[in-house]
């Protein structure tokens, strides 16, 4: 059985769960986009500056690392790791720190540079740039005229020896820089912030186990009420209502259905008892005002017996109206019983019995027409199995029931008494074989006057007996059913009686 708190603890953690992980993943991502985006802005500004102070040569390209506030006086300190490539691919400069180890030569374009993250020569993790731009010698400011004294006129006459030409500046050159830096300080914060979001969230899912529980029983509380309302009502207390004041919004429209209904079953139900205080008053009259002039019936009956002479036709007469008054007071005693029982005013003697023992004592009186039928009697009891019920109650029961089984079993067949005791329960059947039962036929077994064509014929029974064998079960605290079983052979037929043993 599904349990709604269990079913919205899961699916609350579940959810918080995904919520924590989704937000933990979120916040990580942003600061890794926003730590490698201030290392990738410091790299450019530093790839700029270099490629700022790197010109042709004569012979070589030439370099000067710019001065930086961030570094020593020693310009080599300016990046951790670089190398500057020519055209060829051939390393013109390297850092002294990559010894004789060589960067990648990736490079892109100083409006694009390329960026990527590689393990640096000496094991750690590091963030490079890549960029592939023109080395030009700089254009020298032009002076403006001199603003001295004005020249002598006889200097405007001399004439003046020729000056020698300047020296053609080197041609632009095509250069590679690759620059890369540590970036074990930005992995290591990364790590750190990871830890933290995972210990957070660590800590906020086991408040939150700690919480839901408290919180979903103070919240489901209302629906537990109500549950336990509803699970008290029997036919005794349909006169309860559900108390609708305090219920939530959600809940208070079952509490009035259930209200209506309970008010309608209360009457139903006392119409119904009504009806059935009726029949049990009706069936207990009846069979109480029958049973004097029954008794007189069958005392006229058997004095007219011992006193008739040789005349067989009315012996016969008188014997047959001795059978019809016996039949007609059983049928009276059967109905007081069963109106006895319903009502509850059937006493109870209970005291310890030994079934094997009463179960022989009610197959006596079947024996003989159990023999004259050729059917075989099985008992499955133990010598020492005792239970504690009324000894006189039970022995009715078993009898009615052994004598529906010698009745209506079919010749040669069998009758069968099994007797199982688990721990303190108790159960016992009897099977017979029938031919004309079927399966919609067992909820009308236990009806009244009920009996199935062609046994309907019989003037031996009234169709009480297992009435009243469900009856006396009843007063008991037993509970009898039936049921058939499809054998290789023939329909078996099996009443059960099963209760506590003490």
């Amino acid at each position: 059985m599904k349990s709604l708190r269990r079913h919205l603890t899961s699916r609350l953690l579940l959810a918080f769960t995904l919520v924590l992980g989704a937000s933990s993943a979120l916040i990580y991502v942003i600061a890794r986009i926003g730590l490698y985006r201030e290392l990738d802005a410091r790299l450019k500004v530093e790839m700029t500056a270099m490629a700022v102070f790197t010109r042709p040569g004569r012979e070589k390209v030439e370099f000067e690392f710019p001065k930086k506030a961030r570094s020593v006086e020693d310009a080599s300190q300016t990046a951790d790791y670089y190398q500057l490539f020519g055209t060829d691919g051939e390393s013109l400069l390297r850092s002294p720190t990559l010894g004789h180890a060589n960067l990648p030569r990736r490079l892109g374009s100083l409006s694009k540079p390329v960026l990527w993250n590689l393990t640096l020569p000496d094991g750690t993790p590091g963030r490079a740039i890549g960029v592939q731009f023109t080395a030009k010698v700089p254009e020298k400011e032009k002076k403006p005229p001199s603003s001295g004294a004005l020249s002598k006129p006889e200097d405007l006459t001399k004439p003046k020896p020729p000056r020698p030409l300047p020296p053609l500046p080197p041609p632009p050159v095509e250069v590679g820089l690759v620059l890369a830096e540590d970036r074990s300080q930005l992995d290591q914060t990364l790590g750190t912030l990871a830890s933290i979001l995972v210990g957070a969230n660590l800590l906020a899912l086991l408040a939150t186990v700690l919480l839901i529980p408290p919180v979903l029983r103070a919240c489901l509380a209302p629906v537990q009420r109500l549950a336990a309302q509803a699970e008290s009502i029997e036919a005794t207390s349909l006169k309860f209502r559900f108390p609708t004041g305090d219920l939530p919004v959600e809940l208070a429209p079952i509490a009035h259905r259930a209200n209506d209904l309970l008010a309608r079953l209360e009457n139903s139900f006392a119409q119904l008892e009504d009806s059935f205080a009726r029949e049990r008053r009706f069936s207990a009259d009846l069979a109480h005002e029958l049973r004097t002039p029954i008794a007189e019936l069958r005392t006229l009956a058997e004095v007219g017996l011992d006193s008739l002479g040789p005349n067989e036709t009315s012996k016969g007469a008188l014997q047959e109206a001795l059978d019809i008054s016996r039949q007609m007071e059983g049928l009276a005693e059967g109905l007081l019983a069963i109106a006895r029982c319903e009502a509850g005013q059937q006493p109870v003697v209970r005291q310890p019995v030994l079934m094997a023992s009463i179960v022989d004592e009610a197959w006596q009186p079947f024996a003989q027409q159990a023999a004259a039928k050729q059917l075989v009697f099985a008992k499955e009891i133990q010598p020492k199995q005792r239970f504690e019920t009324d000894p006189a109650l039970f022995g009715s029961i078993l009898q009615n029931l052994i004598s529906n089984a010698v009745e209506y079993s079919p010749p040669a067949g069998m009758v069968r008494i099994a007797y199982v005791q688990d721990g303190a329960r108790f159960s016992l059947a009897i099977a017979n074989r029938t031919d004309e039962l079927a399966a919609g036929d067992l909820p009308k077994l236990f009806q009244r006057f009920w009996r199935k064509d062609p046994a309907r014929g019989s003037t031996q029974h009234s169709g009480l007996g297992l009435a009243l064998a469900q009856a006396l079960a009843g007063r008991l605290g037993l509970r009898l059913e039936a049921a058939l079983s499809s054998a290789p052979s023939a329909t078996m037929l099996t009443l059960s009686l099963t209760g506590p043993v003490d």
